[in-house]
């Protein structure tokens, strides 16, 4: 379970402390406000798109405005790592590096868009397990093609199965970003950052960090998109950075489809919702109430590779049995 599936969770210890602490009159109060300065920009909408797949592409054609991706630092590759055969772990890392690649070295907005989706089915793939429909048609070609031949096939094929009004839908995204973020764009960028606590919730990323800000994107349709969840997953990230890494001092949002972003300091804000600005305190209170989910986590993990060593225990037996079988032979 991650931060956002705790958040899901009304039972979980981090919706316990939340409910605790954070005001919920406050923060009606504050989504209101934020709420009524989105409601004022009209949502750049392409019907047909599909919303989880350019709310994923977003972020990485974000990051291509912001310079070069390295293939190994995207959790597009989760999705080469597990698969339906040993050729598609052999194969698939490397279509993602080509893709990289492609997206790198093109200053064609549609190819880095088109590059961004592919990543996207990646990342998809490897947060859910669950394959998306091209996949299972290129995990068929992966086999019949052969580890030596099949990249370029199947990045022909990649390619060419792009939903054009998802396309449509990121291109237009994409136009807007230079007039929403202006010089910012510059700045130092910290991408993804995860935190000291994030384990403790089972995974728990931001998408970024700059200035001092921690930001959150959303690419939602919603005229009125702010909600408590929305907030209370940022305040979670700042909580999870035990040791204050990242000094983060402001949290911000960012709604691509409204063309607006939206910023408040963090220690004022603390004060209103939870009546109390004191980081170290606030976080010391959360990683407290965090104890029985990091025992929850850890046994997971420890059944997870006892099964594992029973497995490589099984293969070993067997590989010996055949060993001692070819040997008598």
């Amino acid at each position: 379970m991650s931060l956002t599936g705790h958040l899901k969770n009304k039972n979980s210890a981090v919706s316990q402390w939340m409910a605790g602490h954070i005001d919920r009159t406050e923060g009606i109060r504050l989504a209101k406000e934020i709420n009524n300065q989105l409601v004022k920009n009209t949502p750049i909408v392409v019907e047909g798109s599909d919303p989880g797949l350019v709310g994923t592409a977003f972020d990485y054609m974000f990051r291509w405005v912001l310079g070069p991706l390295n293939p190994i630092e995207l959790f597009a590759m989760e999705g080469t790592e597990t698969g339906p055969s040993t050729e598609w772990v052999m194969v698939m890392p490397d279509v993602v590096r080509r893709v990289v690649e492609l997206g790198n070295s093109t200053s064609d907005p549609v190819k880095k868009v088109h590059s961004s989706i592919i990543l996207s089915w990646f990342e998809q793939y490897g947060r859910s397990w669950k394959m998306p429909a091209i996949f299972e048609e290129v995990a068929v070609d992966v086999v019949r093609l052969g580890m030596a031949t099949a990249i370029e096939p199947i990045l022909e094929k990649l390619y060419s199965k792009i939903p054009l009004e998802t396309s449509d839908d990121l291109l237009q995204l994409l136009e807007t970003v230079s007039s929403v973020w202006g010089n910012d764009l510059e700045k130092q960028f910290v991408l993804n950052p995860s935190f000291e606590g994030s384990g403790d919730v089972g995974g728990a990323d931001a998408d970024w960090i700059v200035d001092g800000v921690l930001y959150e994107c959303k690419c939602t349709k919603n005229p009125r998109p702010f909600g408590r969840r929305i907030l209370l997953q940022s305040i979670g990230y700042v909580l999870l950075d035990y040791f204050d890494r990242y000094a983060i001092r402001s949290l911000g949002w960012y709604f691509p489809r409204h063309e607006k972003r939206v910023m408040y300091e963090l220690e004022p804000l603390l004060k209103k919702l939870c009546g109390s600005s004191d980081l170290d305190v606030l976080r010391g209170n959360f990683s407290e109430a965090l104890e029985s989910e990091r025992i929850k986590i850890q046994g997971m993990k420890q059944r997870i590779m006892s099964k594992h060593r029973q497995a490589v225990g099984t293969n070993e037996r067997l590989v010996s049995t055949d060993q001692k079988r070819k040997t008598h032979l």
